[in-house]
């Protein structure tokens, strides 16, 4: 990957597209490649909503097809796809997306190479996307067309390379009809783009090339003033420099940093200047397997704003993209996929203050039944948590796909070869397990006379519960069906007395059913990732003044989640292991107040982290694998994680009234951490120290008058003492008990008051993990903790003193390099 050259058009690079594809052949005769997959996807959140969730299934059919013409000189392709979307009961979020290309590469000398093409795309809007203004809901989703052309140039002289490339785009929106009436005027959105770069490379040597990267581009509103009153025409500059390094024949790796401009030409919209950093990561060292890492900035155009009840507008977002992708082939007819990404978007302009954290992963599997036809299923979670709480939402998807290629993926005498024969073995296992439920709220309802209450509760309890399934080993994967039951006390309280709102959630149990697939490394130990359907018992309180609803109710929600195990002997292991869920919200109808008004909705998740016993009957057929591993040394490792962070929050309220209530979210964290330590025969104990950033704040806003409060934990170092147990001469069964300092932002604001504050607090951090090896020096460990914080507060007035007292628990999975591993 190279820096985008183009920051507008992210996907389009100078060193693409097909610069260093040589197909051979002597004529241009023309080769077909066509194809199609049909999919049925249940979408729990098809308007992407915080809360109220619609959920909903789609027939998808995605045809496309690619004529190429070819000689020993270059290329030239003509195609076209299509993405199709039916909707079993919501008929207007029907889709039809399609595109029309031409592409082409040409050799015009041994060392110049040119490349252009053009499309045109007629796409929809997803309803996920920003650009969606709240309160304003068109009956269908948004549609518009995309004309785009491109060229590029690439000269390589002895060690230096030149490139040049130019794009055009033009974006036109057509107008959406809209729910109660009226029509969304969309004319103002049009728009052309285009962007110059150039790139300078000089090779250091075979493995090593630096670059220097400059563009510039224009970004052209047809209406010159749009429906808020500002002009969004912009001019940007961008610079990088940066080193594409082969550090081994596995591992490819690009970085670069520099600098992003953007000027605009309303005075009202300062410049945007963001340092940008990016790079690329490429992985091939296991058999069989590409993991690809990519991290970049761009900056983005959006149509938020308003003129009522204030004007403001958002010139654009700078978007910080983290994605990892991991495909594996178990073998030539089956295929395993893992992806997670990670952007954060800032937003700028006139009176605008938001932020977005968008997170996505999933998980998917492949069958080839013959070379060119394969089934496969796929589950996705995606969330955004945004400081508008109205823009947040959790969408969680399951997929079942058919497709048929022209290509084919292996050949049938592919599965005969001896290292592709596997003899599949077959067990019983059962066992259980204790641990932490962590139960989180959105919800929204009305107060007031128009007014609005939304809020981000949550806290945790114990769990425990028992499990049972059946798994099938062949080679060092795995894949299993799993039943579960738990008993669960994961909840939270609001409190707002006397004679005023008092509302709960708690758990009871749950049960689920899930598949699982892992892969088994050193001495038996395993990383596995399941997904399933779980179903959970919610015992919702609620009572205002003489008005009240109680009540149990059995809400199904997708869930997935990750795990590590540990072998103790052949038959009984040690599991560590952490599971979200998204479950199905409901409306509590007592106590809407004025009369007229919105019920208060629920939109529950939980997860739950568990470490456990299990007992396969008949014994695992991979703990048998032999491993002699020895933890002492120094080590140096990254680690990222899901943080469910809760805060206990009181304080003085209007009419001598009080509120106590625990409020909640979910957020993700990435670190370095580095240690040492030492073991005597089978026992362990180390020092450790850790770094961390994250984004984990929850919220309460009440609207259009009335108090709006958020914590948010940004980022924390620690310091740790571990003990720990080598367990089959292979994995480290280890605890941890340290200290970590982190840094929490307070804000309160109500009638004329406006206060924020930072606050580092230290807190107490305990918890435990497993850490195993998976290459020569290098360890993979997955571990949970708690941290507990004294409380602190933020004096509004000497009246008006809030109180909080916030909680975290990490889930963690780290990779760590040991620099004196045997």
């Amino acid at each position: 990957m190279s820096p985008p050259i183009f920051a507008s058009a992210p996907n389009v690079a100078l060193s693409a597209p097909n610069v260093a594809v040589s197909t051979p052949g002597v004529g241009w005769g023309p080769e077909l490649t066509s194809g199609i997959s049909v999919s049925d996807t249940y979408d729990d959140n098809i308007y992407a909503s915080p809360t109220n969730k619609v959920a909903d299934q789609i027939l998808m059919i995605n045809p496309f097809a690619n004529m190429r013409f070819s000689n020993a000189n270059g290329q030239l392709d003509l195609g076209g796809n299509a993405a199709l979307g039916r909707y079993a009961t919501f008929f207007d979020e029907n889709y039809n997306d399609y595109t029309v290309y031409a592409k082409g590469r040409y050799n015009l000398l041994p060392m110049l190479t040119v490349t252009a093409g053009a499309s045109y795309s007629f796409l929809h809007e997803p309803r996920y996307s920003p650009d969606y203004q709240p309160g304003i809901v068109p009956i269908s989703p948004i549609t518009y067309s995309l004309a785009s052309v491109y060229a590029a140039a690439l000269y390589k002289f002895d060690q230096n390379s030149l490139r040049f490339g130019w794009t055009y785009d033009n974006y036109n929106y057509n107008n959406a009809p809209l729910v109660g009436g009226g029509t969304l005027d969309n004319y103002d959105r049009n728009r052309e783009v285009q962007t110059l770069g150039a790139r300078a490379g000089h090779w250091l040597d075979e493995n090593n090339e630096i670059f220097g990267l400059l563009t510039y581009d224009n970004r052209h509103y047809f209406q010159p003033v749009d429906n808020y009153g500002f002009q969004k025409s912009s001019d940007g500059v961008r610079f990088d420099a940066g080193l594409d390094h082969k550090i081994a024949s596995t591992l490819d790796s690009e970085i670069y940093g520099g600098v992003i401009y953007q000027h605009y030409d309303d005075p009202r919209f300062a410049s945007i200047v963001v340092p940008d950093f990016g790079g690329r990561v490429k992985w091939t060292g296991l058999a069989n397997t590409t993991m690809v890492a990519q991290l970049e900035r761009t900056i983005e155009e959006t149509d938020l704003g308003a003129i009522s009840p204030y004007q403001w507008d958002v010139s654009g977002y700078v978007q910080t993209a983290l994605t990892l992708d991991i495909v594996h082939w178990i073998r030539p007819d089956l295929r395993v996929n893992a992806s997670a990404s990670y952007y954060f978007d800032e937003f700028y302009g006139y009176g605008v203050s938001r932020t977005d954290q968008v997170q996505s992963y999933g998980l998917g599997i492949r069958q080839y039944v013959t070379p060119l036809f394969y089934i496969g299923a796929d589950l996705s979670r995606t969330s955004r948590d945004s400081t508008d709480l109205s823009e947040s939402y959790v969408d969680t998807r399951a997929m079942l796909r058919a497709g048929l290629v022209q290509e084919p993926a292996y050949k049938p005498d592919d599965l005969l070869k001896p290292d592709v024969t596997i003899d599949s073995q077959g067990r019983f296992y059962a066992g259980l397990k204790t641990g932490v439920s962590n139960v989180q709220t959105m919800l929204m309802g009305s107060r007031g006379s128009g007014g609005s209450n939304q809020a981000d509760f949550g806290d945790e309890g114990w769990a425990g519960g028992a499990f049972a399934g059946y798994a099938f080993y062949f080679a060092d994967w795995y894949l299993a069906v799993e039943g579960e039951l738990d008993k669960t006390s994961g909840g939270w309280t609001h409190q707002h007395v006397p004679n005023e709102r008092v509302f709960s959630v708690t758990t009871d149990y749950s049960f689920g059913f899930s598949g699982a697939i892992g892969h088994s490394f050193a001495g038996g130990t395993m990383l596995y990732a399941k997904g399933g359907m779980n179903f959970a018992d919610f015992l919702t309180n609620y009572q205002l003044g003489a008005d009240s609803s109680q009540g149990h109710r059995t809400e199904p929600g997708l869930s997935v989640g990750f795990g590590a195990s540990a072998p103790l002997t052949p038959q009984l292991a040690v599991r560590l292991e952490h599971t979200y869920t998204s479950y199905r919200d409901y409306n509590i109808n007592c106590c809407v107040k004025p009369a007229g008004g919105t019920p208060d909705n629920f939109s529950n998740y939980e997860t739950l982290t568990s470490i456990g016993l299990v007992y396969t009957f008949g014994g695992d057929p991979q703990a048998t694998k032999s491993a002699d591993v020895n933890y002492r040394g120094f080590y140096l490792g990254l680690q990222g994680g899901q943080d469910a962070m809760s805060t206990s929050n009181s304080g003085p309220r209007d009419a001598g009234t009080t509120l106590t209530a625990n409020y909640g979210d979910l957020g993700y964290t990435a670190g370095v951490f580095g240690g040492y330590g030492a073991q005597i025969d089978q026992f362990y104990v180390g020092g450790e120290l850790e770094v961390e950033i994250g984004k984990t704040n929850s919220d309460h806003e009440r609207d259009p008058s009335g108090r709006h409060s958020a914590v948010e934990k940004e980022w924390d170092c620690g310091a740790s003492v571990l003990g720990g147990y080598v367990v089959n001469q292979t994995a480290l069964l280890y605890g941890r008990v340290g200290v970590a300092e982190t840094r929490f932002q307070a804000n309160y604001a109500t009638g004329d008051k406006n206060i924020s504050a930072p606050f580092n607090v230290a807190g107490l951090r305990f918890g435990a993990g497993v850490a195993f090896p998976m290459a020569n020096n290098v360890f993979v460990r997955a571990e949970y903790t708690h941290t507990a914080y004294p409380a602190f507060n933020l004096v509004a007035t000497p009246k008006d003193t809030e109180y909080y007292q916030p909680a975290d628990d990490l889930f963690r999975v780290g990779v760590l390099y040991q620099f004196s591993a045997n």
